[in-house]
């Protein structure tokens, strides 16, 4: 019989002799309804391999046999609860004696037996905001763990939380930064995580908060028009060295694998870092687009990085998971979304050219610029390397820097300055050449993303126990303003670079001898607004250098980063308001410092040049560093 129709065909008589039947109302997991009909909680979950399933919680005394749920057909048991409310702990009891939490809970108990929560996901109010995501050549994004990102009481054992980050919004808003992306925040077993190792999807973690304050911080996010995007795992969830995970929810499994949510062949069963969900089964595929399905609807999440969809269609990197499984998956999340909701940003992190992903993330840009800025010598550094990489794919997300290259449980991990210069991450160097990598990052075609920190030229591992060091804000305040006028510049937040904006990029000059690189940005909607980017990658100052240029007139200087203003050691070579370019074809003569890039257009700035700006408290230490040949 279909599911919630001819609802009384389906009746028998409980523990307390009342007649009881499956719920006619909609929801997985705990629903709480009120109405005509009267209040309470509908109760519904998959267990194809069940006798029988009762729901036990605070509101019957954990009574394991006074409220059972009933058969719907297809493996599905319902029923309401009108003693049951908001905010009460509650289990599933499948057969009498396997205790189970709920796989669609959308809240844990932090701490004890970790009961499922009824949770209201309709009771926060939003408000009137009516945020909408710009579109992705308009974005900056921040990759940030919540728990590791801002935690005023960090010798409390506990990681920073939800409400925490709430107050560091302001400072993304002075960055410029239009979009977050949370590390993963589905429930996990260990009391600190980078969060890929998840056990209940829907539910939130609790070290970090409640949903509504997750809600909360989105609602922040969205006041200062920053999008939310967030890490999402659906190539592998918890097994069973995790004893409070998906792992044979219903009692059944085969071959000692996971059960219903999992796949038991050998060759499809596992991932590097958990067993695989089994994508063939229309209800694990349909708990997959529910879990995107509550992220847009309750949470207003603008957008997702799917978390190695590599390791969804392909058991390794040659062999693929069988079609129309994990494919079917993908493409099923990606159309539903589309014809549901608008503007849902999707980015694979380990794959690109799949179908309904609109951008991916570029692993091979980081690995080349840390290549290229931590060459010890000068005569090493591929230039040709460097132009390929600028002028790549504009459906991208490039980085220096993020989770997997900076973070503690990758034994090859290291901070970008820490690359550049070993014996001192906060040197001269160090500082130069990273800032020419960001130069780079946030003039290449795609969506430049900066890991959390490096606007404070964070030089210590990520950990997810340990917060950032804000007192940094102050000791490197040069180095935020830096990444301050390159995001304006690079979201064309004073009207003078909306070159940045377009897919368009030309190679201006290479010189692989003298080590200079200079490169057109360009728009087509904005066809006044090219944007030359002009580098010098030795540590040699270059004077008087004639360099080729797109267009005859006057170029204005908006970042030159060798500028007092971004580095009290710095020496200040070809700070000018502009440069004149003239002849057939045009060239025009600047000045270079050592390790240095300049940002110009032919739209002047109004009013002060960024560079003229004073930086408050200010403490160097000493530059000394490295010097190359």
């Amino acid at each position: 019989m279909t599911r919630l129709v001819n609802l009384w065909l389906v009746v028998l008589l409980g523990s307390t002799g009342t007649a009881v039947a499956q719920s006619s109302r909609p929801g997985w997991g705990a629903t709480p309804y009120a109405g005509p009909g009267g209040t309470g909680v509908t109760f519904r979950t998959w267990a194809p391999n069940a006798s029988s399933v009762a729901v036990a919680g605070s509101f019957n005394g954990w009574s394991t046999g006074s409220l059972p749920l009933i058969s719907e057909g297809g493996g599905v048991w319902s029923r309401d609860v009108t003693t049951a409310g908001v905010g009460q702990p509650y289990k599933f009891v499948i057969n009498g004696t396997l205790w189970r939490r709920d796989p669609y809970s959308k809240q844990l108990e932090g701490s004890g037996t970790r009961n499922s929560i009824i949770h209201n996901a309709s009771a926060f109010t939003w408000g009137t905001n009516d945020f909408v995501m710009p579109p992705p050549n308009e974005l900056v994004i921040y990759e940030m763990h919540i728990g590791a990102f801002y935690d005023p009481t960090p010798l409390d054992g506990l990681p920073g939380k939800f409400t925490n980050a709430i107050q560091q919004l302001d400072h993304l808003v002075d960055l410029g930064i239009n979009a977050v992306e949370l590390m993963p925040i589905s429930e996990f077993p260990t009391p600190t995580s980078w969060g890929y190792n998840l056990s209940y999807p829907f539910a939130i973690e609790s070290t970090y908060g409640t949903p509504d304050q997750l809600k909360a911080f989105v609602k922040a996010c969205h006041d200062r028009d920053i999008a939310v995007l967030m890490d999402v795992v659906h190539n592998h969830w918890g097994d069973d060295s995790d004893d409070w995970s998906l792992w044979q929810y219903d009692g059944w499994s085969t071959g000692g694998y996971g059960g219903i949510y999992f796949y038991s062949e050998p060759n499809l069963c596992c991932t590097w870092w958990g067993p695989r969900p089994d994508y063939s089964r229309p209800e694990v595929r349909d708990y997959i687009l529910n879990n995107f399905r509550m992220w847009k609807q309750d949470y207003r999440i603008d957008g997702f990085r799917w978390d190695a969809p590599q390791f969804m269609l392909f058991t390794d990197n040659t062999q693929a998971i069988p079609v129309p499984d994990a494919s079917n998956a993908i493409n099923y999340v990606i159309a539903t979304l589309s014809n549901e909701f608008e503007h849902t940003f999707h980015i694979a992190e380990d794959i690109k050219g799949v179908v309904g992903f609109n951008s991916h993330w570029d692993m091979a840009y980081q690995g080349t610029m840390q290549g290229i800025m931590s060459t010890g010598a000068d005569n090493d550094r591929n230039m040709s390397t460097l132009a390929g990489a600028i002028n790549g794919d504009p459906n991208r997300i490039i980085y220096t820097e993020s989770h997997d290259t900076t973070g503690d449980l990758n034994t090859w991990a290291v901070r970008f300055p820490k690359a550049v210069d070993g014996g001192d991450a906060e040197s001269y160097y160090a500082r130069k050449r990273t800032q020419l990598a960001s130069v780079f990052t946030l003039t290449a075609p795609g969506t430049p993303m900066i890991w959390m920190g490096q606007e404070l030229l964070e030089t210590n591992l990520f950990s997810d126990a340990r917060s950032l060091d804000w007192s940094r804000t102050n000791t490197f305040a040069h180095i935020t303003r830096f990444y301050r006028d390159m995001i304006h510049l690079r979201r064309n937040l004073d009207g003078v670079s909306g070159g940045l904006a377009g897919d368009g990029t030309g190679l201006v000059f290479l010189d692989s001898t003298l080590k200079t690189i200079g490169y057109r940005r360009y728009h087509a909607a904005a066809p006044d607004q090219d944007v030359v980017v002009i580098a010098n990658l030795r540590n040699s100052v270059r004077e008087n250098y004639t360099v080729p240029m797109p267009a005859a007139g006057t170029w204005y200087i908006h970042v030159n980063t060798d500028a007092e203003t971004y580095g009290p050691d710095y020496e200040n070579v070809g700070v000018a308001p502009s440069i004149i370019a003239s002849g057939n074809p045009p060239t025009a003569t600047v000045n270079l410092g050592r390790y240095s890039a300049m940002v110009l257009s032919q739209i002047p700035s109004v009013g002060l040049s960024v560079q003229t700006l004073a930086v408050d408290d200010v403490s160097f230490g000493n530059a000394n560093g490295r010097v190359d040949p």
